[in-house]
């Protein structure tokens, strides 16, 4: 009742999602969809562009020696970032704070926007987007970590991709648009727009060149080919320590395990268009959910 209001094509995909899963991680995907609905929103009125590189530019991206975001920065203005951080907080307290500790509660209703995102975070916004999380981490006055990890943090994320998110993931499909005819994925394993970390895969079908793997970044959303085999954070490529864990009755949701360096790649074999596709948001809470009960030990692995 809470999500009557919802985008019926949200709703449609957090109803599929919700198929097998616990309550709770219900619950995070209406809260996630409803989340997603209102950055979507503040897009309309915020979404900036991302001036076209230069082909020298162009070259420094590919050999990962810069980023598009590096060579063409995007100018975020301070006091419309705050504002845009207070609207997603409001509107994530607005599902979930009847429910919180009073004094945690009020400490984020609390929070001055204004005076954590300044004119340097700012910058580095438009930059670098990792960096200005880090930033934000190292100025906020003594927040306590798991407030940071569950409140601030997400929300300095979607905030970045109200402003960058539609461009980045415009730029990355333009700087991609070749890749799959010559299979050169030049790119390194980290975000070609922001330098972020990849946080998620998806392995669609093409109608000429067989399956392909998408990265997905977790700072500012962006997606790009790498190669279908290998592990983005350690890149080894050696089949014997790579393989897939998924629930026996879902193979459309997998882990890619790489037991050379420990790490997880959460992983979404799509079937669908990729214009309706299920958002990048909404996949990550199912594959949370199957990550927490692999390291909880209960692995059922792909045979």
């Amino acid at each position: 009742k809470e999500f009557q209001t919802m985008d019926k094509n949200l709703e449609q995909a957090v109803e599929q999602l919700s198929k097998g899963v616990a309550p709770e991680t219900v619950h995070v995907l209406w809260l996630t969809a409803e989340t997603l609905e209102k950055t979507r929103e503040l897009s309309d009125s915020y979404s900036l562009e991302i001036v076209d590189l230069t082909p020298e530019s162009v070259e420094r991206v590919k050999k990962g020696e810069s980023t598009v975001l590096q060579e063409s920065p995007v100018a975020i203005d301070r006091a419309s970032l705050a504002a845009v951080c207070r609207e997603i907080l409001s509107t994530l307290l607005g599902k979930v704070g009847k429910d919180m500790d009073p004094e945690v509660l009020k400490m984020l209703e609390g929070i001055d926007w204004d005076a954590l995102v300044d004119d340097h975070a700012a910058t580095l916004a438009g930059t670098r987007p990792q960096e200005f999380l880090n930033y934000i981490y190292d100025n906020a006055n003594g927040a306590d970590p798991d407030t940071l990890s569950r409140f601030i943090f997400p929300v300095l994320s979607w905030a970045l991709r109200v402003f960058i998110g539609n461009a980045a993931k415009s730029k990355a499909a333009s700087l991609d648009q070749d890749s799959l005819e010559d299979r050169k994925y030049g790119y390194k394993p980290h975000c070609p727009i922001c330098g972020g970390d990849p946080v998620m895969a998806r392995i669609s079908e093409t109608n000429f060149n067989g399956s392909v793997r998408s990265l997905v970044c977790g700072t500012c959303g962006a997606s790009w080919y790498w190669n279908r085999i290998g592990c983005p954070y350690c890149e080894t490529n050696a089949t014997r320590d790579l393989r897939y864990v998924h629930d026996k009755d879902d193979l459309d949701h997998r882990l890619y395990v790489c037991d050379h360096c420990g790490e997880i790649l959460p992983t979404v074999f799509e079937h669908e268009d990729e214009f309706n596709r299920t958002p990048d948001e909404l996949e990550l809470v199912k594959l949370g959910d199957l990550q927490m009960a692999y390291e909880a030990g209960q692995e059922k692995p792909l045979n």
